[in-house]
């Protein structure tokens, strides 16, 4: 570990007992004991958030594709829009329909025709013949 060998470890553990004595030795191994636990626990987490990062990436952009839950509400407000549609198009067929002629009835095309003869036989009379009829 950090190329310390055995025998320097050994002499670093006495000198550390000579300068901090034996009362304050024990609390201090703990202590860095803690925080090396700390760091190895924090650099695990790290490690395996960084290798999962992808897998995750890859399972937001399938959820992004995957079209959300419809709930109650959004059925309602489909239903509705449906209905608006529906009646749209029933008034825009109403409304072409009054556009159209009414079809004609066999008396409005004797009507029409016999008015067309009558209006082609006065073309044909010179103009004082037309005023007495």
């Amino acid at each position: 570990m950090f190329g310390v060998g055995g025998e320097e470890m050994i002499l670093l553990l006495f000198l550390a007992l000579i300068v901090l004595g034996p009362d304050r030795m024990p609390k201090i191994a703990r202590d860095i004991g803690k925080a090396v636990n700390d760091l190895r626990r924090t650099s695990d987490e790290l490690r395996s958030e960084f290798l999962n990062a992808d897998l995750r990436a890859a399972e937001a952009a399938e959820a992004a594709k995957r079209p959300p839950p419809e709930t109650a509400l959004d059925k309602e407000l489909r239903e509705a829009r449906e209905r608006v549609e529906a009646n749209v198009r029933w008034e825009a067929s109403l409304a072409e329909a009054a556009k159209r002629p009414p079809p004609e009835s066999a008396f409005d095309r004797e009507m029409r025709e016999a008015r067309e003869r009558i209006a082609a036989a006065m073309q044909g009379q010179p103009p004082a013949e037309r005023e007495k009829q």
